[in-house]
């Protein structure tokens, strides 16, 4: 009996060892393929990311070539009521 115990013991032993290594290989696997994912995810963002900055850049662009528009306007209309002001302190 004791030797049939110990074969018994031997036998589990050896199915639970068979089997740690396929385990480790399938979460290796599937850790390997989650990187694989989260690397396409991350390159999918940051081209997005670029479009994005890109449309960004072009309106910042559009918007301070209007504000410079405006300001430059602005100062010529300045520049000539200063001359008028000039022009009617002088004939006084």
């Amino acid at each position: 009996m004791k030797k049939l115990f110990i074969f018994l013991f031997l036998a589990s032993s050896v199915s639970f060892i068979g089997c740690t290594p396929k385990a480790e290989q399938a979460n290796e696997e599937a850790v390997q393929q989650e990187a694989v994912e989260a690397t396409e995810e991350a390159a999918e963002a940051t081209e997005e990311a670029a479009a994005v900055t890109e449309e960004a850049a072009e309106a910042v662009t559009e918007e301070a070539a209007e504000a410079a528009d405006e300001a430059a306007a602005a100062v010529e209309e300045a520049a000539d009521e200063a001359a008028e002001a000039v022009k009617d302190a002088a004939s006084h």
